[in-house]
């Protein structure tokens, strides 16, 4: 669930490409990266989703950090850290591709700026990835 209450799930996102972005407001880079993330979410609403996981604030720290920096993107809750155990963070902010067929491209672990060209190069290919198929028998 997002802060709006709303549900969110990679299955109901195939089709697209989906960022997803692990930080938390007390990570100077996760907040230098946040700019970015914003930038190209905008740019690229169309064929590009840009979902954050903020790790074990409260939600009265995390609506704080949204409304200092005007952060629009979702920002999906972990209070425990379960979400980020499962897919294997342990570095902030990281960022895991997933491709428009739901498969896991790879994880950036650091901040980069995904706006820019160095961003662009990771998931630019994202967009065009073919659905897996199973050969018949």
């Amino acid at each position: 669930m997002d802060m709006a209450g709303r549900s969110v799930s990679l299955q109901g996102l195939r089709g697209k490409a989906v960022l997803i972005n692990f930080w938390a407001s007390w990570c100077e880079p996760c907040r230098a990266e946040m700019p970015s993330l914003q930038a190209l979410a905008e740019r690229e609403k169309s064929q590009l989703v840009v979902l954050t996981i903020n790790l074990k604030e409260n939600p009265e720290a995390i609506a704080r950090f949204v409304q200092f920096t005007g952060l629009t993107l979702p920002v999906i809750r972990d209070p425990l850290g379960d979400t980020a155990r499962a897919w294997g963070i342990k570095i902030y902010p990281s960022t895991v591709l997933v491709d428009s067929a739901g498969q896991v491209r790879s994880v950036v672990r650091g901040a980069l700026d995904w706006a820019g060209s160095e961003g662009e190069a990771l998931w630019r290919p994202l967009l065009s990835a073919e659905p897996q198929r199973t050969p018949k028998r």
